[in-house]
């Protein structure tokens, strides 16, 4: 194990040194830092999506047996995670049981939505120098907590606005993917554009994508009226 964070830290710190390099130059030496970790537990599956919308979901997907057990969200080195938490898009990411921010040298566990044990670095960064200096006696620490926190029963809900949160969350993001399935036509949401068209041509001229969604998707007659009007 102990190879895997010392090959993680010595490539970091290289593309580090260079002030060109952006976040995603450390995504390949964090997933295989990621699959060399989750190996003993027999993930075969970590998945990350370059393309993905910014915002729309956390970079990082850990599977066993095709289900995920962890989420992980990475920032740039340097990225001020204090801030970090306090944001729109983490808000939407606190419906997810298991979730880890990371910049890459320190990592914070959340379950669902709270903070999770304490954070853990395994490198401090000197933005000025551009250097990296590493923490090898976290490097163990780091993988255990990995690894116990991704198979960790889920903790109950105690509390109603610690639910409205969660929910608030899972909300937040059904909508952003629903925005992004709605981005274009294609032959999976070709029945929600005639549905959408009928609404705004006989009923409502001014209807905007975000309003028919956020109205039609939990209203049932509607849904039926919309269908029958086809």
């Amino acid at each position: 194990m102990q190879n895997f964070f010392t090959n993680y830290i010595q490539s970091v710190s290289n593309k580090f040194s260079h002030k060109e390099t952006s976040e995603m130059g450390y995504r390949t030496d964090f997933e295989n830092l990621l699959k060399g970790i989750f190996d003993s537990i027999n993930v075969k599956r970590i998945d990350h999506d370059a393309r993905a919308k910014q915002g729309n979901k956390p970079d990082f997907v850990v599977l066993k047996n095709d289900v995920p057990i962890l989420y992980i969200e990475a920032k740039d080195i340097g990225i001020f995670l204090d801030k970090v938490e306090k944001s729109e898009q983490m808000a939407r990411y606190f419906g997810y049981a298991n979730l880890v921010l990371t910049d890459y040298v320190e990592f914070r566990f959340y379950r669902n939505g709270l903070p999770y044990g304490e954070p853990i670095k395994i490198a401090e960064y000197d933005l000025k120098e551009r250097m990296i200096s590493a923490y090898p006696q976290n490097y163990e620490l780091l993988a255990k907590t990995l690894l116990d926190f991704a198979q960790s029963h889920k903790e109950p809900i105690k509390s109603g606005a610690h639910l409205a949160k969660i929910m608030g969350g899972k909300a937040q993001r059904i909508r952003d993917n629903v925005q992004q399935f709605l981005g274009g036509a294609s032959e999976q949401n070709k029945e929600l554009f005639r549905v959408y068209d009928a609404i705004k041509k006989m009923l409502v001229h001014d209807l905007s994508l975000e309003s028919f969604f956020r109205h039609v998707r939990p209203n049932a007659r509607l849904r039926s009226f919309c269908c029958a009007i086809l």
